[in-house]
């Protein structure tokens, strides 16, 4: 598959080896169905820039081990995926389509301000009910080198502001800051949380 630029493929196939990559060094569009194994590290060839993952494993990681290229701009991750994932620093847009319960989960912000340029995130929550899932678009908008101010905004409400971030003494990495979401009969809740010292502080609802 030397010239092939997108391909379509289920996650066994790849996973066991039956599908190899190593030879598409023009492939630039990767979707992996219906995968239930871990990803191994370094399947996912140099070239690629936009990846989309349909997870259908649900007490496992399949992502813990995967390494993406530096080439990867777009990612999208459908399925459960609590655990962080380790991302580019060239990625510019990510997607995540969870299923989760009326509890809700939590996703850490602070990850994709700090350790990539994702400058559009998009969240969509199912909740395995008929109701229609719950969609959240963030605009993520750094402001200065170090990325300590950082306007975010979910622009179909507009509801965010600027994110002061903070430093514990002697630590290189900020404080987390997460997005709690929590469910209802039908619809989630969506609150920010800045981290300090385990405790939290909320900056917005």
């Amino acid at each position: 598959m030397p010239l092939l630029e997108t391909l379509r493929v289920d996650g066994s196939l790849l996973v066991d080896g039956r599908v190899s990559l190593k030879s598409s060094q023009s492939l630039k569009k990767l979707v992996i169905r219906e995968c239930e194994n871990v990803i191994p590290a370094n399947i996912i060839p140099s070239t690629v820039e936009k990846v989309t993952i349909h997870n259908y494993a649900e007490r496992i990681n399949i992502l813990e081990q995967v390494v993406f290229p530096p080439s990867l701009t777009h990612l999208t991750v459908s399925g459960d995926c609590k655990n962080p994932i380790k991302l580019p620093q060239s990625l510019v847009k990510l997607k995540m389509n969870e299923f989760t319960s009326k509890s809700g989960s939590v996703f850490r912000l602070d990850e994709g301000i700090n350790h990539t340029n994702v400058r559009d995130l998009s969240i969509i929550i199912e909740n395995g009910t008929n109701q229609p899932p719950t969609t959240y678009q963030f605009s993520i908008q750094r402001l200065d080198a170090d990325n300590r101010n950082v306007l975010v905004l979910e622009k179909q409400t507009m509801t965010g502001g600027i994110i002061t971030q903070r430093k514990q003494e002697h630590e290189s990495e900020y404080d987390p800051i997460n997005l709690r979401y929590t469910g209802s009969n039908s619809t989630f809740e969506l609150k920010w949380f800045l981290t300090y010292y385990q405790d939290y502080d909320g900056v917005g609802s």
